[in-house]
């Protein structure tokens, strides 16, 4: 095993080698490196650091995160135009993405949060957030498929108790 990744057991059993642009920004697997003393630059073999992720969120998360090593952000002296196509660039990216994962965004917010990866569980939990910007508790119980629990006397009394909200 390199130095350049490091082997983990998702949650469906499935092995994964990280690479570092995952681990560097990673304070979950930063903390299990260090905590035991494991050397990264070591030639010793790793062993396999079980990890309560599933292989497909894994999988999206080390795209990501491959993407921005990829992608630095421009220099501070940079001129406009360079930072200007590099936020386009970014945008269009999150924009292609959270169509990509938008059946398992739970899976990858819960993921990222695990992990302690900010900058992932940013971008999704403002998605979220977005999302339901405007929406209704009935479009939203639609959207994600929640039962309603409220018998019909329970919803009108919170809807009188609450007029004074949509004045």
């Amino acid at each position: 095993m390199s130095a350049r990744s490091i082997p983990v057991l998702t949650t469906d059993n499935n092995e994964l080698d990280l690479p570092m642009c995952v681990v560097e920004r990673s304070g979950a697997l930063i903390q299990m490196i260090n905590d035991p003393g494991i050397e990264l630059d070591s030639t010793e073999q790793i062993e396999r650091i079980p990890l309560q992720c599933g292989t497909q969120g894994l999988q999206k998360i080390i795209e990501i995160c491959q993407f921005y090593e990829d992608n630095p952000e421009p220099e501070k002296s940079d001129t406009v135009d360079a930072k200007d196509v590099y936020q386009q660039k970014m945008d269009e990216y999150i924009t292609q993405f959270h169509v990509d994962v938008k059946d398992y965004n739970w899976i990858l917010i819960l993921a990222a949060d695990y992990l302690e990866i900010k900058f992932i569980f940013d971008i999704l939990c403002k998605h979220v957030s977005e999302t339901m910007r405007g929406k209704t508790v009935q479009q939203l119980r639609e959207m994600y498929d929640i039962e309603n629990d409220f018998s019909k006397e329970e919803i009108e009394y919170l809807e009188n108790a609450n007029k004074w909200a949509d004045a």
